[in-house]
């Protein structure tokens, strides 16, 4: 068992609707999909740049996904499933990568509840030190 687990994700492209990231945790990557930043209204963007403290939760929308805790002024963000950005209202969307699912010529995540299940599963080997990074 290890006795932390780091994750960090690193936004890599702003657009109107959606920021795009890569999440890269125990040695393997995510594309992630966010809102855009919206000065970190509820709802309506992605959170701060910043370090947070995560936890395994069972949600009953979502199934078992990661919860990010201590966002300022926010709270039930969670890394989850979804593909496109109506699929998310403030939370961290996981996929494998990034695809063009429904030939918009703008990125969404795909194959995104294997990555949710993969993640969450790298996360189990140490539930009690779980860090996420944003930058």
């Amino acid at each position: 068992m290890k006795d932390k687990m780091d994750m960090q994700l690193i936004r890599v492209r702003h657009l109107k609707d959606r920021t795009l990231g890569v999440l890269i945790a125990d040695g393997f990557g995510f594309a992630t999909l966010e809102l855009p930043w919206r000065d970190n209204m509820m709802f309506l963007s992605c959170i701060p740049v910043g370090r947070y403290k995560c936890r395994i939760k069972n949600s009953p929308k979502f199934g078992e996904c990661i919860e990010v805790l201590d966002v300022e002024g926010r709270t039930d963000i969670l890394i989850h499933h979804g593909n496109w950005p109506k699929n998310t209202v403030g939370c961290i969307l996981i996929g494998e990568k990034f695809s063009d699912l429904d030939n918009d010529k703008l990125p969404e995540v795909s194959n995104s509840k294997k990555a949710l299940t993969a993640i969450v599963a790298m996360c189990k080997q140490n539930p009690e030190n779980l860090v996420l990074e944003i930058s």
